[in-house]
């Protein structure tokens, strides 16, 4: 079907806004969203893109595709928001293959289901029609941690990470990953005390570490992103991994002169020294960051 509101002529496609107001019959099954997109047309989006791309001194084409390019890359997390009736319909397929009870209707049902998820994982199941010039996977995560540089009387408190995660038997600072809703500060402070049965004071931000880790085999897509404060500790009490069965296998005050023989992980390595103290390169092997 020809479309006139896509040009493909030249390198770049040409897209013109435009709007769609059809006639939506009762029986379809898109219905909603079809409604959804016939009332986006009393909208006028390039009022704000404008105002946008004017304040950020962009082209509004670059912006528009900037738009375009966070919600089609989102896959089903951005599909989703088409509203509850993309889950009802979704609900509605799986509960058509448990209703089936001839193979004919079964198979029939599975396909349908299988449908709505092809539907959802759009953009993720072909990363190459999204990305076409490559570099990001089909499973894109982002992982935010908050970690605390205690320096003391003993040196510097450090933790070592326990087998079977990534980094094991490495040394780095204490903090983890900020969990969903947690404002950054009071994660470090949950996870501080979870890896060393301490209590942090946060003082002021020191640096970020940020990794952006690409398995091609596996499909995998990591942004890794590591926030790290100075902390105070008070008092002598010493320290001891709260977490049980955790990602900490130990935790100590390191004196300075041992840091040079120590295995750190970057952040550690980078906290250390924007702290002014003398510390090794990251131990990498095995691809640990």
């Amino acid at each position: 079907m020809h479309d006139p509101s896509l040009v493909e002529d030249g390198d770049e496609p040409v897209v013109r806004l435009v709007r769609w107001t059809d006639d939506v019959p009762g029986a379809d099954e898109d219905a909603a969203y079809r409604h959804a997109v016939a009332g986006s047309s009393l909208v006028d989006p390039l009022a704000t893109v404008r105002n946008a791309a004017q304040a950020l001194d962009l082209p509004v084409g670059a912006l528009v595709r900037h738009v375009l390019a966070q919600w089609a890359s989102a896959g089903s997390s951005a599909l989703l928001e088409a509203g509850p009736s993309a889950v009802e319909r979704l609900v509605e397929a799986a509960r058509a293959v448990e209703r089936a009870d001839r193979p004919d209707d079964r198979e029939a049902a599975v396909e349908a289901l299988l449908g709505q998820v092809r539907w959802l994982a759009a953009g993720l199941e072909d990363p190459a029609g999204t990305y076409p010039a490559g570099g990001a996977g089909r499973h894109r995560r982002r992982r935010v941690g908050s970690y605390g540089l205690a320096l003391g009387r003993a040196g510097v408190l450090l933790v070592r990470v326990a087998e079977g995660y990534p980094g094991a038997g490495r040394w780095t600072l204490p903090g983890g990953g900020v969990e969903h809703g947690e404002d950054p500060l009071d994660g470090l402070v949950r996870e501080f005390h979870e890896e060393t049965g301490l209590a942090a004071r946060v003082q002021e931000f020191l640096l970020s570490d940020s990794h952006h880790l690409v398995d091609d085999e596996r499909g995998d897509d990591l942004h890794l992103l590591r926030l790290v404060w100075r902390v105070q500790v008070d008092g002598d009490e010493p320290p001891r991994v709260v977490e049980e069965d955790g990602s900490t296998a130990q935790v100590r005050w390191v004196g300075t002169r041992e840091l040079a023989r120590l295995p750190l992980l970057s952040v550690a390595s980078r906290a250390l020294k924007a702290a002014g103290l003398t510390a090794p390169p990251p131990d990498r092997r095995g691809g640990a960051v």
